[in-house]
């Protein structure tokens, strides 16, 4: 599998001792290929266990068995108490059902509750403005721009990218930092610029449309360095949100790619309509599917490969621990998707030469597929 150039992009410093074991976390794993039904045109790749991540396992487990609880607990109560006290007609039993929870955690849409995104909780959210902001939007794109760049993990441009909205603190760099679901989002945004490479690798010329971008730091990442290869690049970035736009432009502006870029706020079941007619080397869906169902996938799946050569997707995996973690400390129910349903959704859309790439915690899978008529074009070739 094609590398990044560690010089280029990934500058580990010994002074930061969770950045150092971050990356030999990544560097050690190593892939395996499982074995999948031979009627399925894909396959899944699974990365296995290390040292590393098992020092890591036994960590967090130590911590969830002994404060996850604690901690879990503190977030809901708090939870009920405040939408008790914002629904006065509701009864305790009625706050509690499970179906008016999950609609209040979205974190967005009509029945999103914000307020449950603000708590203070000792030794998680009070004392540390960047957990606060971080839960405040947990389902948007700053709190991924938070975990992202919360170790000073990728550098562009000789600089180390740190979170825009506060300085670090210990809670924010235990919290976002050392849990898995940390390590895997990061492990996330080094596999999108890998595969993303490795599929335009004979490109001189390159156009790129990232769907729901948010930040969309994988992808002006990926142009820098395609740049700084002197490769021809266009970056195209779609959002429902403007604000997720404008945080994505401030971050292109400070890699020094502005003139590779530009924006659109825009649905993504409006995609295909909107670019008509265009044609992009890749399309980069990657966070999108994590809010949307299997329907709404499949729409955008469509809609990608009618548009692109190579899609490059991702979603998140339910790992019990862990969704739980989200859902009880964070009011964060994402959708998962096992590797082989997101695989099998890509096929029924029709996509060929399917390949799922399954991080080394487990919780997130980065997939690529090529559109038919590229796939029937490198046939012909």
């Amino acid at each position: 599998m094609h590398t990044l150039d560690a010089k280029e992009t990934f500058a580990i410093e010994e002074r930061d001792l969770s950045f150092f074991i971050e990356g030999a976390i990544d560097i050690l794993a190593k892939d395996k290929i499982r074995s999948v039904p031979s009627s399925r045109r894909f396959r899944i790749i699974e990365k296995k266990k290390n040292v590393f991540q098992e020092i890591f396992t036994v960590f967090w487990s130590f911590f969830l068995w002994c404060f996850g609880g604690i901690l879990s607990n503190a977030v809901y109560s708090k939870t009920v108490a405040t939408l008790a006290q914002m629904f006065p007609d509701k009864s305790r039993e009625d706050i509690q059902d499970e179906r008016f929870l999950f609609g209040a955690r979205k974190n967005f849409g009509r029945d999103a509750i914000p307020e449950i995104h603000n708590l203070e909780i000792p030794l998680f959210t009070k004392g540390s403005p960047l957990m606060k902001h971080f839960c405040r939007n947990v389902a948007n794109a700053p709190a991924l721009d938070d975990v992202y760049n919360i170790f000073g993990s990728f550098t562009v441009n000789g600089e180390r990218v740190f979170p825009e909205a506060h300085k670090r603190d210990l809670l924010s760099l235990f919290h976002l930092g050392l849990c898995p679901n940390g390590f895997g989002v990061r492990w996330r945004y080094r596999t999108v610029i890998e595969e993303a490479q490795r599929a335009l690798s004979r490109k001189s010329e390159v156009s790129i449309l990232s769907v729901a971008c948010g930040s969309a730091q994988p992808v002006l990442h990926l142009s820098d360095i395609l740049r700084n290869r002197g490769v021809k690049v266009k970056t195209t970035l779609t959002d429902a949100s403007q604000s997720a736009l404008d945080l994505a432009l401030r971050r292109a502006e400070e890699f020094g790619v502005s003139n590779l870029v530009e924006s659109f706020q825009a649905l993504f079941v409006k995609l295909r309509s909107k670019f008509a007619g265009q044609h992009f080397d890749l399309v980069e869906v990657c966070g999108l599917f994590d809010y949307c169902s299997d329907k709404a996938v499949s729409l955008c799946l469509k809609n990608a490969l009618a548009l692109g050569d190579v899609v490059l997707v991702s979603n998140m995996i339910d790992v019990p621990r862990e969704s739980k973690m989200l859902r009880m400390a964070y009011n964060w129910e994402p959708v998962y998707r096992p590797p082989y349903e997101l695989a099998s959704l890509l096929e029924k859309a029709g996509g060929q030469d399917i390949e799922v790439i399954v991080g080394p915690w487990g919780i997130h899978a980065v997939a690529l597929a090529r559109s038919p008529m590229h796939y029937n074009n490198l046939e012909v070739e």
